[in-house]
């Protein structure tokens, strides 16, 4: 992946790795690698991303949220971007 990412590219993102809305279903995702090395987080407070059942959003650029890959089961690996700047840890 490549260029500015906002809230509907990581709803997508974490439906192809397998994570639903809910987080009570998989989804028929696949995608196992996720390269997000040249990718940039852009703060979105308009366009969320479900995850846990709840609306969740990317509040700063290029923060990695605590759940943003959250119940991703078939993500093996990622690669983080180059400009993360925070990774938060679930509590």
């Amino acid at each position: 992946m490549s260029g500015p990412l906002n809230g509907v590219d990581v709803g997508v993102l974490r439906f192809l790795g397998g994570a639903d809305v809910n987080n009570s279903d998989p989804t028929y995702g696949r995608m196992r690698y996720l390269n997000l090395y040249n990718a940039r987080l852009k703060k979105d407070k308009d366009h969320p991303y479900q995850c846990h059942g709840m609306n969740d959003f990317i509040g700063k650029d290029d923060v990695v949220d605590e759940y943003m890959f959250y119940y991703c089961n078939k993500l093996e690996k990622v690669r983080p971007l180059t400009s993360v700047s925070t990774c938060s840890t679930m509590p």
